[in-house]
């Protein structure tokens, strides 16, 4: 997942290598099929989370690789094991924004999995977003709770942003000087990069973007009912059927209140406005 340091107006500040040039020049569909046949290529799941393992690797590679998959050699270091699906998002004619903020059907990936290991008292949960476009390298997204480590066993027991309370605590001070090697804004990706292009390619010039995005989980879904493994969690991920809202999804459009607690609740969403439901249009998987 490509992202990359942010200026105070929240862009993306690096410079797109065209690594894969034939890739990226593929239309929406054929990059959508690519990414899915590799993904229900192997459906069991990594065996290991291996940030410990690779705390000297460079993060570098993370913010500046554009490939469509990692490349060889590489392990994922955090939030390596993970359910995907296929999904549709479909947002509303009066959206604001511009790229793939804007209004009208927009389909891409999620990817939900715990950060690392899972302590005592649970799972730290995470998403990646991918949106595949045409032409153009895909627009990605990260987006957590907090940084804290295990502190629940249902994965979708609280909402979910691009923007994280700061910390200074350990053990998250090693992921913050981790992180570090490759951008000083650590707790928060850019968005502007998503809202210049739509997913047909369609650049715009003045992109229009909101300040976060907020993710508000479906109170319906629930996992860790059975045995408390990573095992079972991915297994209750893996029975979410097609058509199923995910999260409910906002566009923060200015900053609120106190920003040190981002992803609270919805009142610390300002202005916000609803870019619709993220609905499963796939059975979700494991995948290696």
């Amino acid at each position: 997942m490509a992202t990359g340091p942010c200026s105070t107006d929240g862009t993306i500040a690096t410079t797109v290598p065209l690594t894969r040039a034939g890739f990226i020049t593929k239309d929406v569909d054929s990059k959508l099929n690519y990414y899915w046949k590799n993904i229900v290529r192997n459906t069991t799941r990594f065996p290991k989370f291996p940030l410990l393992g690779n705390i000297l690797g460079s993060v570098r590679t993370t913010f500046d690789n554009y490939q469509p998959e990692m490349p060889a050699g590489r392990e994922k270091m955090i939030h390596s094991i993970g359910s995907v699906c296929k999904f549709d998002l479909r947002i509303p004619s009066n959206s604001p924004y511009t790229g793939l903020f804007a209004p009208g059907l927009k389909r891409g990936f999620v990817r939900m999995g715990g950060a690392m290991d899972p302590g005592d008292n649970g799972i730290t949960p995470g998403l990646g977003i991918k949106f595949p476009r045409s032409g153009v390298p895909d627009g990605d997204i990260v987006t957590l709770f907090s940084l804290d480590i295990g502190d629940q066993w249902n994965f979708f027991g609280k909402n979910q942003s691009n923007h994280l309370m700061p910390t200074n605590a350990f053990p998250q001070s090693i992921l913050r000087a981790k992180f570090q090697e490759a951008t000083d804004c650590v707790f928060q990706i850019g968005l502007s990069d998503m809202a210049s292009y739509a997913q047909d390619g369609t650049e715009f010039s003045s992109p229009k973007f909101p300040f976060k995005i907020f993710m508000v989980a479906n109170p319906a879904l629930k996992t860790g009912a059975g045995a408390k493994t990573i095992d079972v969690i991915q297994a209750e991920l893996d029975a979410i059927p097609a058509g199923t809202t995910l999260y409910e999804v906002y566009a923060c459009g200015k900053p609120a209140g106190d920003e040190m607690n981002p992803t609270s609740n919805l009142s610390a969403c300002w202005a916000p406005f609803k870019l619709g439901d993220l609905v499963t249009s796939s059975q979700c998987t494991t995948s290696w």
